[in-house]
């Protein structure tokens, strides 16, 4: 019997979510539309987790703390930002 293992976008989103949100956190709102979540871990550190649904790498300005962030996130990825 063969096996095949096939990891959809929820695995990705999930082993995000799991791996920087800490117990504890709580979701902050964000203006950014849907393809972002925030959240504050127990220790003040700002989590944005970014989705680029797309076909095309797209780049984008995200201002955290008064701080300006700039990144290009590739097509069809997750991503990961702390502050």
């Amino acid at each position: 019997m063969l096996c095949i293992l096939v990891y959809n976008p929820e695995f990705y989103l999930m082993k995000h979510l799991s791996h920087f949100v800490k117990k504890g956190a709580y979701r902050i709102d964000t203006n950014g539309g849907n393809d972002n979540l925030a959240f504050v871990n127990p220790d003040g550190e700002i989590v944005l987790l970014y989705v680029n649904a797309t076909k095309e790498d797209k780049n984008i300005k995200v201002i955290v703390k008064n701080k300006l962030l700039t990144a290009t996130v590739k097509a069809n990825s997750f991503n990961t930002f702390s502050f």
